[in-house]
């Protein structure tokens, strides 16, 4: 066995896809490298924040590309039972829309992951975790997209939930509250409440403090 590199232009993806299927289906990771003449260090303080779908239910392909990831999700959709397993697909997709700064695709894919996360978050703690994730995820693509109040909101129901989640298992949960606080502390500070940014950072640090 050897590994296969192939490099070229976007349309690859889709030319590869057609025409050779099964090599696609082999495939382990795409990565997009786009010219830049100086850094982005919003974007990439955003992108750190970002939470992954879990592995467990998102593996290969899906894993790799969000428009894959999406496709997958769409042959899911109305198929009973399968309703995680599409929030997973849609939130991996939405992770790999927003990284490439194709927002309004990341935040539909997270709109609907959010509402099937909430629909399910009453079977197991681990769905309302993801659900407040997906949430976390949200409010940072509208703050890309200038909404920021509405980001702010977001922000604010995934404290709510990991506080919760976090107040019956805290050892299971207090570091997701924690990553969801400096989310908030982010969101806060978009719109100049600084002083109320840095008490939800400091509320973030003591929670690593105690872990």
């Amino acid at each position: 066995l050897c590994p296969l590199v192939l490099v070229g232009a976007p349309w690859l993806h889709a030319l590869l896809r057609e025409a050779a299927p099964d090599l696609w289906s082999v495939r382990t990771g795409v990565v997009s490298v786009a010219p830049s003449l100086e850094p982005e260090p919003t974007a990439t303080r955003e992108i750190a924040s970002i939470e992954a779908a879990p592995a467990r239910l998102v593996t290969g392909e899906a894993a790799s590309d969000p428009d894959y990831a999406l496709e997958q999700a769409e042959r899911l959709r109305g198929k009973p039972g399968r309703e995680a397993a599409r929030a997973q697909l849609l939130l991996r997709a939405g992770n790999g829309f927003y990284e490439h700064t194709r927002y309004e695709p990341a935040e539909r894919c997270f709109r609907e992951a959010v509402a099937l996360f909430a629909e399910l978050a009453s079977t197991s703690p681990e769905l309302q975790r993801d659900w407040a994730g997906t949430l976390n995820n949200l409010a940072n693509v509208l703050s890309a997209l200038g909404r920021r109040e509405e980001a702010l909101a977001k922000a604010q129901e995934a404290v709510r939930i990991r506080e919760q989640l976090a107040q019956a298992r805290p050892d299971a949960f207090l570091p997701a509250l924690a990553m969801s606080l400096n989310n908030l502390a982010n969101r806060l500070s978009d719109l100049g409440r600084r002083e109320e940014a840095l008490a939800k950072a400091q509320e973030a640090v003591r929670i690593r403090e105690q872990l």
